[in-house]
């Protein structure tokens, strides 16, 4: 999905919703609004604050800068994960983010989630085209 982003022409907002510990909350905004300033790209936390689920936006308006804008959200989902949380809590991976499935689980767990999702869906019909 974040290839075909690249394509257009329209201001992208790339949107993440990480799941983080709640004493990692003050660490991560402040990685997250310096990390976001640093790109001088419109950007956004909000939603969930006090209950380990901050949600970031950041706008890209071209492909230049959605390529930046990426970098940064990689950066800050990598840092969720080493400080014990995840690169996506209740919206999910989805089809936007695959990329960041790998961030939070090893290839050999990522090989049996695609193992139960064959043997639970072989037909591909459930969520085609999410994650797998």
């Amino acid at each position: 999905m974040f290839e075909e982003l690249q394509n257009k022409k329209l201001d992208v907002i790339l949107k993440n919703d990480s799941r983080i510990e709640t004493y990692c909350e003050d660490t991560m905004m402040r990685f997250f609004y310096e990390q976001a300033r640093a790109t001088g790209m419109n950007h956004m936390a909000y939603a969930h604050l006090g209950r380990g689920h901050p949600h970031t936006n950041l706008i890209a308006k071209n492909e230049g800068e959605l390529s930046r804008v990426h970098d940064v959200l990689i950066t800050y989902c990598r840092k969720a994960v080493a400080l014990g949380g995840g690169a996506a809590a209740e919206h999910g991976i989805g089809k936007m983010h695959k990329d960041l499935l790998s961030i939070q689980h090893d290839e050999e767990t990522l090989k049996r989630m695609w193992e139960i999702k064959q043997e639970r869906d072989p037909k591909n019909i459930l969520g085609r085209g999410t994650i797998f």
